[in-house]
């Protein structure tokens, strides 16, 4: 005998898939950053450092692929930049931006001791911060 279940709304499924509760279907989730701008006519760089810019992206994946899940992922060298400024970041126009070896100042474990927390607001976490705003605001308590 054949069970049917009953199509979910993206968060169902996704309050599903956390519960273990049966669903029709996985939640979608993939990773789109670079692509999402791309998709978007965002460079890379620009959606990095911009919450609005990320937000943009993201939606029009979101509504275009159908995704159930959106993320304000960018690049783990943002957090850095956040906490020792941007010298240790190498920035490109339309990749990821990646740690400077040569100038990283983490090198100096010395400095490991002396970093404060920094201001989440402000910098490329209160970028993410904006974008979160604008895609709840955007796709509503769905998305």
């Amino acid at each position: 005998m054949l069970t049917f279940l009953a199509v979910l709304t993206s968060l169902e499924c996704v309050r599903a898939t956390i519960s273990g509760t049966p669903r029709d279907r996985p939640p979608v989730q993939p990773m789109l950053m670079t692509f999402a701008g791309k998709h978007a006519g965002i460079r890379f760089g620009d959606y990095c450092r911009s919450g609005e810019r990320m937000a943009a992206a993201q939606l029009s994946v979101w509504r275009d692929f159908d995704l159930d899940i959106l993320l304000t992922c960018s690049a783990p060298a943002l957090e850095v930049v956040d906490l020792c400024g941007e010298a240790s970041v190498r920035w490109y126009p339309d990749q990821l931006p990646a740690i400077d070896e040569a100038h990283a100042a983490l090198k100096d474990k010395a400095l490991l001791a002396r970093l404060g927390l920094p201001d989440v607001h402000a910098g490329r976490m209160g970028d993410r911060i904006e974008a979160i705003r604008i895609l709840g605001r955007e796709a509503g308590p769905e998305g």
